[in-house]
């Protein structure tokens, strides 16, 4: 009963703060968590029933959502039911709420129902979520075998590394067709490779969406030529600043070159897979190696998209390596 007592006197403190599109669906999920496993009991209401009024604002029939927010939409579908159907007979005069205050009172065995409603998805979600860790792995596969091939073909390469994100007055408002949108435009300007995308080799982003505060974000790897560039830290900030421009000063960017950020991953010990890079020192391809497949992390469940604008949306990708492209490859 600990988990129940904790949840009720966070209730205010979540009531009291305006929500993002990425707060709400974040926590609706852990929402569901808890009662699949401690299951659902009447202290939890005032939470729930505010978690229905938030939802409501942001949900959209037309988005692909994870499987546990496929959970909670069940549930508010029940409990719609009931808001639009109140027992009364067809043509009555009285109005349907507009609100979810009945879900206060509801009673426990509407209650076990809910919550049996809700284990039932526990199959679907478990699918869900290996999905995602075997999808990880496939990425991994790619993409360490793209960064060997571009390793190996260029003597030298600068490895930059940038995070997109939102300033937090932003986050307030942006939803994941903005933050798709967005990034489709930077995507776009990838493929030119103008600017601060010359003399580009190749690339590897994801899309992430935070867990607290962070929200929707991408973290983008670029490789250079380390012939034409040098300063891994000022392309970082053209990058950063460039995401910023598109969208319309909505955007910020974490610069990975920071030096208080690399002096303080060297005082963890951990090795700097940043900056210049050459084929013929050793240990470096495994440096780069390392900085690239954080992209790809198993682990990182906890930090995958929870809706898309597509159920086949793509929240991970890299350049191709097309040897009769490149420079020094000869055609056969």
């Amino acid at each position: 009963m600990n988990l129940i007592k904790g949840i009720h006197t966070m209730t205010s403190q979540r009531q009291s703060q305006l929500l993002s599109e990425s707060q709400i669906l974040l926590q609706a999920e852990k929402f569901i968590q808890e009662i699949i496993d401690c299951g659902l009991y009447p202290e939890q209401l005032t939470y729930f029933k505010f978690l229905l009024e938030q939802f409501e604002l942001i949900y959209d029939i037309d988005l692909f959502y994870s499987d546990y927010l496929q959970a909670f939409i069940k549930l508010k579908l029940i409990l719609d039911g009931m808001r639009y159907s109140p027992f009364q007979p067809i043509g009555s005069d009285q109005p349907t709420p507009d609100n979810y205050d009945f879900v206060l009172s509801l009673t426990p065995e509407q209650l076990q129902e809910l919550l049996k409603q809700a284990q039932l998805c526990k199959n679907s979600i478990y699918t869900d979520i290996q999905q995602f860790q075997l999808q990880e792995v496939s990425n991994a596969k790619s993409l360490e075998e793209y960064l060997t091939k571009l390793f190996q073909h260029y003597a030298r390469v600068l490895a930059v590394r940038v995070d997109f994100k939102y300033t937090k007055e932003a986050q307030q408002n942006i939803n994941i067709e903005q933050f798709y949108q967005h990034f489709e435009k930077m995507r776009n300007r990838l493929s030119n490779q103008d600017t601060c995308f010359e003399n580009l080799h190749g690339y590897a982003w994801a899309m992430e969406q935070g867990t607290k505060n962070s929200g929707y974000h991408v973290h983008l790897l670029l490789i250079y030529s380390a012939d034409k560039h040098r300063r891994g830290s000022y392309l970082a900030q053209q990058v950063g600043e460039t995401w910023v421009k598109l969208t319309e000063q909505k955007g910020a960017y974490f610069n990975l070159h920071n030096r208080d950020y690399i002096n303080k991953l060297i005082m963890q010990g951990c090795e700097i897979g940043l900056g210049t890079l050459s084929r013929d020192v050793e240990g470096d391809l495994n440096k780069l190696l390392k900085v690239g497949l954080y992209l790809t992390k198993e682990s990182k469940e906890s930090q995958r998209l929870r809706v898309k604008t597509a159920k086949g949306m793509q929240t991970f990708g890299h350049g191709d390596f097309e040897k009769d492209r490149r420079r020094g490859i000869k055609k056969a």
